[in-house]
Formats: structure tokens, C-alpha cells, sequence
């Protein structure tokens, strides 16, 4: 079916009571979407009341993480609203994950944007299709969009991706500076515990037995493409945007949060690189939809995302224009690992990047930052393996809940690295956009990292980390090509940090702490290295917004519903518990996190869903090649009489010269073992 134009007409759909409107919504339970090559995808349809005869515009959301049960809450959630507002919406399984058939690839594979491209084209010939299509998303189902989207689909008329990496080797959570990320063993051992779920025999029929044996026996470790390419080569530019972004003409409402270091603050880099109609909203919040926000303030982004849709898909004009970039002006934080809300305010730029926004350089001197470069000696830092244990999780918040994930007071990690300080400022000052750090340094070994904290000193000495950096020197000019250092030869490196809107109090310092190592944030390199930095040779170059009047005039954001994730009862609470401990005896540091997602129970099909996981590092503070990761994964989907267990290990060890991986995974069906396998893998360590 051909695309309606669009017109102010469509208004009269939307009602006035969302709630009402939602009871009188049709949800189909699951269809089949035939791909071309023959594979049957697995959906869910919710359609308002009428749709029938008057056709609608679609929102569209494609997972790879079990509609039927894991996301069905959240899904009810999102795509409830969405149908009682007067779209269509679908919900889709990626292929190889959920009911879906088929094996999935490892993540942002093509095969993903060219069945959603598929699915794009399917929806528009629906009957109660009116040919306009949204796409909406989280995460991976926030990239996709994005990817979708850089195949300039005709039915795609607008997206809402939420912190989805356009980047996938260094904008995401496996690779950062070229640094090898400890999250890449974490997320693999995550990916292969997804992979392993079974289908659910009430959609996939007598045939589901069949099928999820099959999904295990052709389940690879996700670890394994990861390690196969240490470096940007064939297989990340697949899955790089960066240079699509600019031909990117769909509407774009880019989200996302100051917290998710991993793709959380891509929203100004997304804004100034797409061309089509785009706006960016970043909060102080950590990987989640905004609706859900922690750190809190969390907002009513539904409605956000409905007026987005309603401008591109339908034709309606917004009561009241926003501005391109609206960001949580972040102030005064808490210095500790865990806090419900984000101290700050609302800021917005009409335009990015912004001509307001002026760089304010601060050179490392002797004696700290200051106005003017002071050369002076070359200053030593060489840091054990320890340090980096108060930056946190990589992803605060995101599995069980709530826990002291956040970057807690720096100042034991700061005692332990190169720091230049500054003198009380004599003002507030914000910052808005990319802080940046030029380093002349030298290495006395061919490999190594330096890590690069931006923090905030308030007078009675505690540290809050605003924003921070990592590279592997090997990549300092090129992630495609990285090339050892020569020890003794000084180097140049420009090292950018994450987006951030900070405002630094009157009487607090400015602070740049470098370190040779960060861990658990990232494995290490083989050599104990020490560089010397070159003092009034090296800066800091800070994006310095005037703080202005009209800030406090910006429309207010509507704080979120209370009835969010309907449909699932809780049976068994989720507890998370994050600890570190030093053996007296071996000197070996030990970081433990368990995420006991307890018991969840989907009262629509009486399906109980159990989840645990184990994540174990070790490291001895002078030994980097001591470093060890093991994650333990165990998944339960129980109903009547069907009752199915998966279970499955990484672990990773290194030497000098290769990374050693061990996996193993089982499958269980009535307390009965149906499959098991072990996988034993080395890879030469590439520059890493």
C-alpha cells in the first residue's frame, strides 16, 4: 500500500484518555512474517480500536530479546501507549532469537538491517497500514534504527533510537581507545546465554524442541568474533555509520544519558552528523528508556517520543517548537557510588554544535592546570593494576537494579595517579560538548595504555569524575593499523573524552588525573609501562557554555506514569551485590557481582522466568598478565509441564602473547541434560 500523506486530519485519532483508549486496543499474541529466503519471524500486533477500516501509521520495534516474555512488560508498556494513541505497532523478534526461526549472527550483523528493511516493506502492505512507519528503540533496538534508517527506506518516516551505538567497535562497550573492554567477555557470555533460550511450544508449535536444539548446536561463541578482530578492519566498518551519518536524511529523536559512558552520550555527535529533521535529549540517566531514568530526574518520554511521531509520521504540528539539543546540566553530584537523583537543571542549544560554546584551555603544568603554560621536567606515572576500582560499571543499573554501580569519590584512585590541579575557580563554570586533552609523553615499553579522568574537587577534598578517556597507545594513530611505541621517542596524542554538560561551584577545582592502567574497565596490557608526561607542552581544552536566563524558561518535562511494566508480578525480589576484596596472602585483587534477577512471573501466559548471574575479575595490582574474567549465566522458563534450563561460562586468562578462552554451555528439559558443549579458544593478542 502506498504511502497517505500525511494531514492534520490524523489528529482526530489520538485520544484524550490514553488509559481508556488502551482497553479498547486489540492485541494479536503472535503472527508470522515470512522473510524472503523463507524464515518465519515471530511478532506481536497491538491495534487501536478502528483500524480495520482506517488505516494507521506503524511504530515499529525489532529486538533479539524474547517478545513473548523477557520485554513483554515493557513491550505492553511502549506499544500500549503507542496503539492507544492511534498507531499500529509491532514488535518483531530478530531472526534466530525469541519464537523466530533461523540462527543470529553476532550483533549489527547485515542480515538484520536487511530483514528489518523487510519488515519495513511488509508492514506498508498491510490493510491497516497507512504506509508511514516509526521505528523506536533501546540499545541494540535503538542501532537498528539507525541502521535501517541508513538504508533510506521509503516507509520509514521517523525514528526514536535511545542509546544505540552507531559505532559498534568505538562507540559501544567492546572496544574504547582501542582498549580491549572487560565488558566485551560480559557481554559475549550474555549474548550466548540469549542465544541458548528455548523457543515457547505455545507459539512455536511440536516443532519447538527441534528448533531450539538447533539454535545450540549452531550457537558460536559471540566471544570469538569479537577477538577475531582486535582491530577496525572488514567486519567493524559493517557496523560503523560514521560515514553514512551525514547522507542520513529520516527524522531522528536521538536519547540517551550522561551515566551510559557506553553509548549514552552519543546524542550531540549524532546531532551534528545527521541532516535530516533530529533533536537530542540527554539526561543524567543510565542505560535504560528515560521513562525509567536513574539517576532520577526521569521524565515522561513516551508522550516525547509520541509528539515526535506525530510531527513525521502524522503531519501534526508540535504546540511548541524544541531546540535541537536539550541536556541535564549536571552540578555538584554526589561523590559516592549510588544516588536516586542527579543534582542539575535542564540547558538547551537552539542549534549543534553551537556558536556559544567557546574552548577554554587549561595547561598541565608543574603545579597543577593553569592559564599559561609552565614547561618543566617530565613527570613519571605508573600505576598498578588496581587502579580505575572507583569508575564504576561500565553500565550502572542495568541488569538487576538499582546498585553501587556509579563512579563513586575518586580521591583513592586520584592518590594513586598523575594529577594536575587547579586553583579554586573564582566562578561557576559549565561545560557542554567534548573536553579534549593533548598529551606530550613518552613510554619506556612498546605497549601501553593511559587512561585520562576530568574530575571535580569540592573545597573539602572530595572527587567526582565528570568525564574520562582511554587509549591504547598502539592505536594513537589509527584503530585500522596500530603500530608499537618506540620506548624513549616523545609522542603527541589528542585524546577526546566523553560528551558532557557539567557545571563546575564557584570554590571547586578543576582536575586531570592520569593513570597507565584502568581496571575493571579495561584488560590490560602486557608491560608494566611508565610514561612521562611533558608539563606546558600538554592541555586541557574545555567546551565552556555561558549559562543563560532562557534555561530556566524551557518547557518542563511531565514526570512518567506510575503504572509502568504492566502485566508481571514479581515472585522471588532481584538482588544485586557488587564487592571487592584483597587475598592477604597472594596479594590478588577479586571483584565480585552477582545479579540475582530473581523470579519473575508473566501473569498473561503463567510463564516464570529466573535469571542469575556471576561476574568474577582478578587481577594482582603489579602483574598485568594475572588478569582473569569468568562469567557464570543461568536462565529458567518454567510452565506447567515445561521446564527449561540453559547454563553457560566464559572465562578468559592471558600470557605475554595470546588470550586463552574457556566456555562451556548445557542445556536442561525437565531436569534432563539435552545438550552440552565446551569450547577451549587462544587468539594472539593484536596490539591489546
Amino acid at each position: 500500500m502506498s504511502a497517505s500523506p500525511p494531514s492534520q486530519e490524523a489528529a482526530l485519532i489520538q485520544p484524550d484518555d490514553i488509559a481508556a483508549a488502551a482497553q479498547r486496543v486489540e492485541i494479536t499474541e503472535n503472527l508470522w512474517i515470512t522473510m524472503s529466503d523463507g524464515c518465519r519471524l515471530a511478532a506481536r500486533l497491538w491495534l487501536p480500536e478502528g483500524a480495520e477500516t482506517r488505516p494507521l501509521p506503524t511504530v515499529f520495534e525489532f529486538l533479539p530479546y524474547r517478545k513473548r516474555d523477557v520485554t513483554r512488560a515493557r513491550d505492553d508498556e511502549i506499544h500500549g501507549y503507542f496503539a492507544a494513541r492511534g498507531y499500529a505497532c509491532l514488535r518483531v523478534d530478530m531472526r534466530g532469537s525469541g519464537d523466530s526461526q533461523g540462527h543470529i549472527a553476532p550483533m549489527y550483523d547485515r542480515q538484520e538491517r536487511d530483514d528489518g528493511v523487510e519488515i519495513l516493506r511488509w508492514i506498508a502492505a498491510q490493510p491497516w497500514s497507512d504506509g508511514k512507519v516509526g521505528m523506536i528503540g533501546l540499545s541494540w533496538g535503538g542501532s537498528i534504527s539507525l541502521y535501517c534508517a541508513s538504508e533510506a527506506p521509503p516507509e520509514l518516516g521517523a525514528i526514536v533510537c535511545v542509546a544505540g551505538p552507531h559505532d559498534s567497535y568505538g562507540r559501544d562497550i567492546l572496544f574504547k581507545g582501542g582498549c580491549l573492554i572487560n565488558e566485551v567477555i560480559g557481554w559475549a557470555a550474555t549474548m550466548d546465554a540469549l542465544t541458548a533460550r528455548p523457543p515457547d511450544p505455545e507459539i512455536a508449535g511440536e516443532g519447538w524442541r527441534a528448533l531450539w536444539l538447533d539454535r545450540l548446536e549452531h550457537l558460536q561463541p559471540e566471544l570469538k568474533a569479537y577477538l577475531d578482530h582486535q582491530r577496525r578492519d572488514a567486519f567493524w566498518a559493517e557496523r560503523n555509520l560514521t560515514d553514512r551519518l551525514p547522507r542520513m536524511t529520516v527524522p531522528a529523536l536521538i536519547a540517551g544519558g550522561w551515566v551510559d559512558s557506553t553509548v549514552g552520550t552519543t546524542g550531540p555527535e549524532l546531532l551534528s552528523a545527521l541532516r535530516g529533521p533530529r533533536k537530542a535529549l540527554i539526561g543524567p540517566w543510565s542505560h535504560k528508556y528515560p521513562q525509567h531514568g536513574l539517576p532520577g530526574p526521569a521524565i515522561d518520554f513516551l508522550s516525547e517520543a509520541g509528539d515526535w511521531f506525530d510531527e513525521h509520521l502524522r503531519g501534526i504540528a508540535p504546540a511548541k517548537q524544541d531546540p535541537a539539543l536539550r541536556a541535564w546540566m549536571l552540578r555538584d553530584i554526589p561523590a559516592a557510588p549510588w544516588y536516586a537523583e542527579a543534582p542539575g537543571h535542564w540547558v538547551a542549544e537552539p542549534q549543534w554544535p553551537s556558536p556559544a560554546i567557546t574552548t577554554r584551555r587549561l595547561h598541565l603544568n608543574p603545579e597543577g592546570l593553569g592559564d599559561h603554560a609552565i614547561p618543566g621536567a617530565g613527570l613519571p606515572v605508573s600505576t598498578d593494576q588496581t587502579v580505575g576500582l572507583c569508575g564504576g560499571e561500565l553500565m550502572p543499573n542495568f541488569a538487576a537494579g538499582p546498585g553501587d554501580d556509579l563512579p563513586g569519590d575518586q580521591a583513592p584512585d586520584d592518590a594513586a595517579s598523575l594529577c594536575f590541579t587547579s586553583a579554586p575557580l573564582a566562578d561557576d563554570m559549565e561545560i557542554l560538548g567534548v573536553p579534549q586533552i593533548t598529551l606530550r609523553l613518552t613510554s619506556d615499553t612498546p605497549t601501553a595504555m593511559v587512561a585520562v579522568r576530568l574530575n571535580d574537587v569540592s573545597p573539602d577534598g572530595r572527587s567526582r569524575r565528570v568525564s574520562y578517556a582511554v587509549l591504547n597507545l598502539s592505536h594513537r594513530t589509527s584503530d585500522a593499523d596500530p603500530e608499537p611505541l618506540v620506548p624513549g621517542m616523545a609522542e603527541t596524542i589528542t585524546l577526546p573524552l566523553h560528551d558532557i554538560a557539567y557545571s563546575f561551584c564557584k570554590g571547586h577545582r578543576v582536575r586531570v588525573a592520569i593513570s597507565t592502567t584502568y581496571w575493571p574497565l579495561c584488560w590490560p596490557q602486557p608491560d608494566l609501562a611508565c610514561l612521562t608526561i611533558a608539563p606546558g607542552f600538554s592541555h586541557l581544552d574545555l567546551p565552556q557554555r555561558p549559562p543563560r536566563d532562557t534555561d530556566a524558561e524551557l518547557r518542563p518535562f511531565a514526570p512518567p506514569p506510575h503504572d509502568l511494566m504492566p502485566g508481571r508480578t514479581v515472585v522471588v525480589e532481584p538482588q544485586r551485590q557488587r564487592r571487592v576484596s584483597t587475598d592477604p596472602k597472594t596479594g590478588l585483587t577479586t571483584l565480585t557481582i552477582r545479579d540475582d534477577g530473581g523470579t519473575v512471573r508473566v501473569e498473561a501466559t503463567g510463564t516464570e522466568m529466573t535469571t542469575k548471574c556471576t561476574e568474577i575479575q582478578r587481577i594482582h595490582p603489579l602483574d598485568p598478565l594475572s588478569a582473569y574474567m569468568k562469567v557464570d549465566w543461568e536462565w529458567r522458563f518454567a510452565r506447567g509441564d515445561w521446564d527449561c534450563v540453559t547454563r553457560n561460562s566464559s572465562e578468559i586468562r592471558c600470557d605475554a602473547g595470546q588470550f586463552h578462552v574457556h566456555n562451556t554451555l548445557s542445556a536442561f528439559e525437565n531436569g534432563r541434560a539435552v545438550f552440552s558443549r565446551e569450547y577451549r579458544m587462544s587468539f594472539p593478542r593484536d596490539h591489546m
